[in-house]
């Protein structure tokens, strides 16, 4: 699971448990429960960890202070019960065990993810001080097999996507088809496209009709077409390259102009 999974499951035990004890206790306690849990589903700091793909350790760190925080709500509630309240002191019980396992399945993701980015890290600095052209191909063709043994490609973006920020130029558009394919970004895909253009003197047809292509993409699955995705095509037009605009809203690539 990723941050996003858990954060669903963090979102749905928020509202079990305000649903279940925090409210019920709080009418058997002839008083409010003070806690930060006050509406379920109401948090909008705690919705902004589901885009939290630039951070991802700090959106874990994030889940697990909500975790901390509900555990609070839930320990003073249970405080708060009048004697003979034993069904549902033992529904807090059961929810303390709930958040404290969740906690350490979190608390243990964020420790993979650590080490994974140390991976990662180590990998880009050999490519970055390597004179080897082949280098680059061998590591990311190894990252790319082993997800697909593992049935999974979240590391090979991950590796993908930190290539790209660390300057890669090969990893740019790579990075772009994970972010408007994968992730449904297409701000962060129009970001990655720019610095693929930005990256090269003079674009190479491949590069230039990589561009177009992944442009024309984003339109088939109903983006808006943008200022920054005309100034890419305008871009692409200005180094000798032929680009039209049916009239459908698609872009078709007619290659160098003669």
């Amino acid at each position: 699971m990723d941050i996003k999974d858990r954060l669903a499951e963090i979102l749905s035990l928020r509202d079990e448990v305000c649903r279940d004890l925090l409210k019920p206790s709080a009418l058997k306690a002839g008083a409010g429960v003070s806690n930060s849990l006050d509406e379920p589903g109401e948090d909008p700091d705690l919705t902004e960890l589901s885009g939290a793909d630039e951070d991802a350790e700090g959106a874990y760190l994030d889940a697990l202070c909500l975790l901390l925080d509900m555990r609070r709500s839930v320990k003073l509630a249970i405080r708060r019960l009048p004697a003979g309240e034993a069904e549902l002191k033992e529904r807090g019980e059961s929810c303390l065990i709930r958040i404290g396992r969740l906690a350490e399945l979190i608390d243990q993701e964020r420790i993979d993810l650590i080490k994974k980015q140390r991976e990662i890290d180590a990998d880009i600095k050999r490519i970055l001080e390597s004179e080897d052209r082949h280098l680059w191909p061998e590591i990311q063709r190894s990252y790319h097999e082993r997800g697909v043994l593992a049935g999974d490609l979240k590391d090979y973006y991950m590796f993908i996507v930190s290539a790209s920020n660390a300057g890669i130029r090969e990893a740019h558009m790579l990075a772009a088809y994970h972010f408007y394919a994968e992730a449904g970004d297409n701000g962060q895909a129009l970001q990655r496209l720019r610095m693929a253009y930005d990256a090269y003197e003079k674009l190479p047809a491949y590069a230039a009709r990589e561009i177009v292509h992944d442009i024309a993409q984003m339109l088939s699955r109903g983006a808006a077409f943008t200022e920054e995705m005309q100034r890419l095509i305008d871009g692409v037009v200005s180094q000798g390259y032929a680009v039209t605009r049916t009239g459908e809203g698609t872009l078709e690539w007619d290659g160098e102009r003669p």
